[in-house]
């Protein structure tokens, strides 16, 4: 089966392809009032008004995905007042990324327009097995319960955001595609995460942090203390927030020193 790409297309061109972070971008950014020149060939396996159908719903998830993929503030599906044990009260807003995704982001105190006065803020990819799990693979767990609580729940601070991405498991591949790169890196070849990821058919890291950026302009932040030692969430939501400073350069400690000292060197 071929399937077009060319840049007119519906969006059920390109679903099918071997790179899946060109699909990704074909259908979000597909127009469904655009007609393909070339079309998919679907072989007589699907009647045409059912090929109607998936193209319509196709174009309604696109749509709402460009809800935070796109330039410009994102608007919460959802939000509600939460009381967290190691936090007190914070408020909750969620976020619509893609199908059942999510950017949960998690916000204590007065967080919009501080005329430069910047907020402590962690950007934390979705990560079942650490998280929940405290896998001893990753730090993920160790940094979000740190974070949690000796930022957010630190009254030094008294206001800061949490955002949660989920679809970022994996460095976005997913948890399915991640156990299958656990095995290529547990293997003959001891291959690195990345290289693993390639072998697989993804980008060595397919995450997009536009939708972080999209909520935080929501919340009307104008500047952060970001932690993380990871350019590409820098560089992610820069574009969209006036002054954008890595935690490291100001020196603080969020996270405890032999837990630290462990991560060094691994992009956050």
């Amino acid at each position: 089966m071929r399937v077009a790409s060319h840049g007119a297309c519906w969006p059920l061109d390109g679903l099918i392809t071997a790179a899946p972070l060109r699909c990704r971008t074909q259908v979000f950014n597909a127009n469904r009032g655009q007609h393909c020149q070339h079309g998919s060939a679907i072989a007589g396996v699907m009647a045409a008004s059912l090929a109607r159908e998936f193209l319509f719903q196709a174009g309604r998830f696109c749509s709402r995905s460009t809800r935070c993929f796109g330039s410009g503030p994102a608007e919460p599906e959802s939000m509600a007042t939460e009381t967290f044990r190691d936090v007190g009260e914070v408020r909750v807003f969620a976020y619509p990324v893609q199908d059942r995704a999510r950017c949960i982001a998690v916000v204590r105190g007065n967080v919009s327009r501080l005329g430069g006065v910047p907020i402590p803020v962690r950007i934390h990819s979705e990560c079942l097995l650490g998280d929940v799990f405290d896998s001893t693979r990753c730090q993920c767990g160790p940094q979000l319960r740190d974070f949690m609580l000796n930022v957010l729940g630190n009254d030094e601070h008294r206001n800061g955001a949490m955002l949660y991405m989920q679809g970022h498991e994996g460095k976005g591949i997913g948890l399915s595609n991640k156990l299958r790169s656990y095995v290529l890196q547990d293997g003959s070849e001891q291959l690195s995460e990345e290289d693993a990821n390639i072998r697989l058919g993804f980008a060595p890291d397919e995450r997009s942090f536009r939708a972080a950026a999209a909520a935080l302009e929501h919340l009307e932040v104008d500047s952060v203390v970001l932690y993380t030692d990871n350019p590409r969430k820098v560089a992610g939501i820069s574009a969209a927030i006036a002054a954008v400073v890595p935690w490291s350069s100001r020196e603080q400690r969020w996270i405890d020193e032999a837990v630290w000292a462990r991560i060094r060197g691994q992009p956050t």
